[in-house]
């Protein structure tokens, strides 16, 4: 199903709800399965609140599964209002471009108006990093190449994907990862891609950014988070609880919440990025406010 909105629309809704999330009350809450330390599978649940002064409010709803056989994180969303449910569908499409987009509204937020001779790297090319690929170039319809790497070195679904936009897609490993000034990551890896070894190789000025949830470790080992090296961006509070290699650069003093820039303040400005920093990292592990975004164009509100 093609949303009936642009990648457009959706950034300035998610940009809107995240510097107004005030209006909002929020929870999240994940509930992990294990056998031992065997990890068998988790359950997101996301609610968010929407008073609407003398109106009644409106309860916003996405649940989602995941377990280690399927491999798979179906989403269902459901909307209530006035005693009622308006809305109730599945979201796993929606949440997948709610994800994608965020590596083009970190680029676009940081100030870069061109990918003109710059080297953009996907590590991994599944469902996420092809809706990605769509919204950068929709962002920047410059955009010409990219690189990826993944476990079968084929371009795959996301090559003709690419080749649709008008994209060439090429092969890379990680020995060349000091040549990209972008690197997305979009694995399924249950150990880091990005590990220690690659820190001193990063390109000076790069972006890098991480979305995986329900792992115990990250695609990017917890080394990056060092706020004394790197600018580092996490969409709020409570990611931590989810990205557990980041949680544990914070529980070992490497990544200094005081100094962690919460998308918020990007949004607003309201932010200092370390001149000094090698790289940029931004750590996403999905909120409400993508969510409500999401909810909300397709309301049509």
């Amino acid at each position: 199903m093609i949303p009936p909105f642009s990648y457009t629309d959706l950034a300035a809704k998610i940009k809107d709800i995240f510097i107004n999330q005030e209006k909002y009350k929020f929870f999240k809450h994940v509930e992990e399965f294990k056998e031992g330390s065997k990890f068998l599978g988790d359950y997101f649940i996301f609610v968010i609140f929407e008073s609407r002064g003398d109106q009644p409010p409106t309860f916003y709803t996405v649940c989602s599964p995941y377990d280690m056989v399927t491999k798979k994180a179906p989403e269902q969303a459901m909307v209530f209002e006035n005693g009622k449910i308006i809305l109730n569908i599945d979201f796993t499409q929606q949440t997948i471009m709610r994800t994608g987009i965020m590596d083009s509204l970190i680029v676009k937020s940081l100030g870069n108006m061109s990918l003109e001779n710059k080297k953009v790297l996907y590590l991994g090319t599944g469902n996420i990093a092809e809706e990605s690929l769509k919204a950068l170039k929709e962002f920047f319809p410059e955009l010409s190449k990219v690189w990826f790497l993944n476990t079968s070195k084929l371009a795959g679904k996301f090559g003709k994907v690419a080749g649709e936009l008008g994209i060439e897609a090429q092969y890379d490993d990680l020995e060349n990862i000091g040549e990209y000034d972008f690197i997305f990551c979009h694995t399924s890896a249950q150990e880091p891609v990005l590990t220690e070894e690659y820190l001193s190789k990063i390109k000076q000025a790069a972006l890098i950014t991480s979305f995986i949830s329900s792992t115990e470790k990250g695609e990017v080992d917890e080394a990056f988070y060092d706020t004394e090296i790197a600018n580092v961006i996490m969409d709020y509070d409570l990611t931590p609880v989810v990205a557990k290699e980041l949680k544990a650069a914070m529980d070992a003093n490497k990544a200094d919440k005081g100094k962690i820039i919460l998308l918020k303040h990007l949004f607003e400005n309201k932010f200092s990025l370390n001149p000094n920093a090698k790289y940029t990292i931004y750590r996403s592990a999905g909120t409400p406010m993508q969510n409500v975004a999401v909810l909300k164009l397709l309301l049509n509100r």
